[in-house]
């Protein structure tokens, strides 16, 4: 069923938060030359902009929409925890 939904950006970075992806995927995007920063996001992440400096020209993996629903669940949900955890 989540593969039908359709899938809106709230720019909260948890798609490029690396450091919580499945060990599959984030094996996946290394080799796409995806490299993860000391705070678990992408290189590519713009944190002040809440962005992906490459959108246009992202891999493929990061285009990918059958990988997006499930893992944006579980990235979102691990990311928002986490946020909600560090801010009681």
């Amino acid at each position: 069923m989540l593969d039908k939904l359709k899938w809106q950006c709230w720019h909260c970075g948890a798609c490029c938060k690396l450091d919580v992806l499945p060990s599959k995927i984030r094996a996946a995007a290394k080799k796409a030359g995806l490299k993860e920063k000391a705070n678990g996001y992408c290189n590519n992440y713009d944190n002040e902009k809440s962005r992906c400096s490459i959108y246009d020209d992202r891999p493929s993996i990061c285009r990918n929409p059958k990988w997006v629903p499930g893992f944006i669940k579980t990235a979102a949900c691990i990311y928002l925890d986490n946020k909600i955890n560090n801010q009681m």
